[in-house]
């Protein structure tokens, strides 16, 4: 059994390698997979990156909402033999924005060359003077076009969709997806209310998982910023199911009234959206989508 509280590079009589995006384009992002000796069957475990949390909207009193939640990264598993791939194998697992993929060959966009991608989740709506900002939708389950070398057995998945931001209320609560994803989006910030602030979205649930994760505390005093989101958690309990970032809370509803910026997701996760502010204050920044990542299990 693997100990994926750290995920080892070997255990037992497995070869575990684990890849975290760091390149923000297609070619600055592959990294090299060698074939390791004595083994036979393959286990590529693909993420797509996060998409980042919406912006909020800097406004009056009940009218400034706050910025929705950034969705997951897509989910790819490939199961297969090594018999059937080449001795290298090519990771692009970019930060943000593009598809993380597995290629035969270091030019990850020849279509023809693919093993597996996981596309990348969708940025947050931005809040208005009128809505909360919209929730974005997770990265799309990858087709067999998409990745024509994935031979054996292949599960995919969509990615998890981001939450909805406050509007006068508190950004929208997301509970833990059942659809077999292991990475999660990002909750709304909170919108302005009339005077207090709002919170922004938690991540509920429930069993061996924490209770709650807590979103941005909404400012509760005259002239006071709203809290930060939560950072987003990665190998919850121990296991792979990561979570993404909370929503920041709403600024006081007069001078001073700053929201609070959202929280970056984990690896593969979406970030949480900005909260809202008074008239005139600084524009916080929304959370950051988590990059992608690749687990290659030889065995």
């Amino acid at each position: 059994m693997l100990d994926l509280s750290h995920i080892p590079t070997m255990y037992g009589n497995a070869d575990v390698q684990v890849f975290y995006g760091t390149g923000t384009t297609v070619t600055d992002s592959v990294v090299t997979w060698l074939k390791p000796r004595g083994k036979t069957m393959l286990t590529i475990m693909l993420f797509g990156p996060g998409g980042g949390g919406g912006s909020a909207f800097q406004g009056a009193a009940s009218a400034a909402g706050g910025g929705g939640g950034g969705a997951s990264g897509g989910q790819t598993i490939v199961v297969m033999p090594l018999s059937m791939l080449p001795d290298v194998l090519y990771v692009s697992v970019p930060k943000s924005g593009i598809p993380s993929k597995v290629s035969i060959s270091p030019d990850v966009s020849v279509a023809a060359h693919i093993v597996a991608v996981a596309n990348n989740g969708n940025t947050g709506g931005t809040g208005t003077i009128s809505v909360g900002g919209p929730a974005a939708s997770g990265g799309g389950a990858a087709t067999g076009s998409t990745m024509p070398l994935g031979f054996g057995f292949a599960q995919v998945l969509n990615g998890a969709p981001g939450i909805i931001g406050g509007f006068n209320a508190a950004g929208g609560v997301m509970a833990l997806p059942t659809s077999g994803v292991l990475v999660t989006g990002g909750t709304g910030g909170g919108g302005l209310g009339a005077t207090t602030g709002f919170a922004g979205g938690a991540i509920t649930n429930s069993g061996m998982f924490p209770a709650s994760v807590a979103g941005g505390a909404g400012a509760v005093t005259t002239g006071t910023a709203g809290s930060p989101g939560t950072l987003g958690i990665q190998w919850v309990a121990g296991l792979l199911s990561s979570y993404g970032g909370t929503g920041g809370g709403s600024g006081y509803a007069n001078a001073g009234g700053v929201g609070g910026a959202g929280g970056n997701g984990a690896p593969g996760c979406g970030g949480g959206g900005a909260g809202a502010g008074f008239t005139g204050s600084a524009n916080t920044p929304p959370g950051n989508g988590g990059p992608g990542f690749c687990i290659m299990i030889a065995y």
